[in-house]
């Protein structure tokens, strides 16, 4: 009988909702600090969020289950959208890429998520097609929808008073829609903690249709020419032997600037720097990066040897390949009030989960925490205390990224919602000896069940979204 998911803190990556295939029920109340409601941007058009009926206020030293908790509302009935994919399975890790240099195609990974069992690995095509529910008249429009069951068409609204109390159903102005159709589908052991397609697809039709996979080791799949997927490497830096005992990998990164290097990280506390040049993958160098688990890694954007990592010890530190016997410590989560939700080898604070640094501003890492419903946005300039807190939805976030050319954070939650944070709209972002600043969400997103994992397409203009058993597609 093989070995369980070798996982000692899985709950930290996700919650056993995801494999239970059940919603998170403490939805649709956003908490409120005081500062929120008294913040409202001179460069922003919104209100402020204490106007918004779905917000409520709650107190900050309440613990985390009181905080979230909301029993007096139900989890409404799954809703029918286009530009959607249904899967057999839950699912967690998402990609999306191009076919070639074609903004119209899609080719999106996915990955199922589930303990004890078989996992999937799915890859979709997606083409674009009119909207043949296209408003011509708002009026008129939002009447049809109220006596029909066409499937409605997904995207962001403005988080204006206006749009927040528009009917949910409402048809969208939107003048595509994505068609999708399952072209591959592989059977992994393990789940799936992150995918990521080669950076190049989206720039060359001429470049392999290679797709990265991290679970107990590396994989990287390749579409041949025949139209097969097949496993081109397993590729581990473990001097153990047996697959069933490898310590896992919890995420990765590919450089978009070289697709030559790749960064992973594992819960044995080490980073791995690989050199994929044509049939050859080679561990450049591996370093012990913190004190604990390693739960995620990015590089800075534009560069090649600068790298960014959290953990479970509470802490964002740089590295840089070229010297690796020094690092710096940028952000430590020290919060006294987070002791008790910390792991055995943290006791200063809450575990750092996922991280993602900026393509716009390379000095700008934004990081999550467990079990915290709040993204803190950190500046390299301003070591120590984040630049932003933001802390809008009411569950805990799971997943968040950077618009491939924006200054735009995308953000997904057990809330069931999935928020934009545009930096522009905010204070100057530059001002960065300014701490824990707060910036209202410009546009949202309401699923009906928890959104597991959110990411933008290469061109920036779409969003995918996991949640529940399924992929949506949201025009923004």
């Amino acid at each position: 009988m093989p070995p369980a998911y070798p996982y000692p803190h899985v709950s930290a990556l996700k919650r056993s909702s995801i494999a239970s295939e059940r919603p998170y029920t403490h939805i649709h109340k956003h908490p409120l600090t005081t500062f929120d409601n008294s913040f409202n941007s001179p460069d922003s058009s919104m209100d402020s969020l204490s106007n918004f009926q779905h917000y409520s206020y709650y107190d900050e030293n309440l613990p985390a289950k009181q905080k979230y908790s909301n029993d007096s509302f139900a989890v409404s009935e799954a809703q029918l959208y286009n530009s959607c994919y249904t899967s057999p399975y839950p699912l967690y890790a998402l990609d999306w890429s191009l076919s070639g240099k074609d903004p119209s195609t899609a080719k999106i990974a996915l990955s199922s998520y589930r303990d004890g069992s078989t996992n999937k690995l799915e890859i979709l095509y997606g083409h674009q097609t009119p909207n043949v529910n296209k408003n011509t008249d708002s009026s008129t429009s939002a009447n049809t929808n109220t006596n029909s069951k066409t499937s409605t068409k997904a995207n962001f609204n403005e988080d204006t008073n206006q749009n927040l109390n528009r009917s949910k159903n409402e048809i969208s102005n939107a003048d595509v829609d994505y068609k999708f159709s399952k072209a591959y589908e592989q059977s992994v052991k393990y789940p799936i903690t992150k995918l990521q397609w080669d950076p190049s697809m989206s720039s060359s039709s001429c470049s392999p249709q290679l797709l990265a996979a991290t679970s107990e080791c590396l994989r990287i799949y390749e579409i041949t020419d025949n139209n097969e997927l097949l496993e081109k490497s397993a590729l581990t830096n473990s001097k153990i032997l047996d697959m069933n005992q490898l310590p896992p990998m919890t995420s990765f990164d590919w450089n978009r600037y070289d697709p030559h290097y790749l960064l992973t990280c594992s819960i044995d506390t080490t980073c791995t720097a690989w050199n994929l040049v044509k049939e050859t993958f080679v561990a450049k160098s591996q370093l012990i990066a913190h004190d604990s688990e390693v739960y995620d890694v990015k590089y800075i954007s534009g560069d090649t040897n600068v790298f960014a990592s959290c953990s479970s010890d509470g802490s964002v530190r740089l590295f840089d390949l070229r010297n690796l016997e020094q690092s710096t410590i940028i952000y430590e989560n020290t919060d006294s009030t987070s002791k008790l939700l910390s792991s055995p080898t943290n006791t200063n604070g809450r575990s750092l989960l996922r991280l993602s640094t900026s393509n716009y501003n390379a000095n700008q890492i934004a990081v999550i925490e467990q079990d915290s419903n709040t993204i803190s946005v950190l500046d390299v300039r301003n070591v120590g205390t984040p630049v932003y807190r933001l802390s809008h939805h009411s569950a805990p976030v799971n997943s968040i990224s950077w618009h491939p050319t924006r200054n735009q954070l995308l953000s997904g939650s057990d809330d069931c919602q999935v928020f934009i944070y545009d930096f522009h709209k905010g204070s100057v972002v530059d001002n960065y000896k300014q701490t824990n600043k707060s910036l209202l969400p410009s546009y949202r997103f309401q699923t009906d069940l928890e959104v597991n994992y959110v990411c933008w397409n290469p061109t920036g203009d779409w969003v995918g979204i996991n949640n529940g058993k399924h992929f949506q597609a949201c025009k923004v």
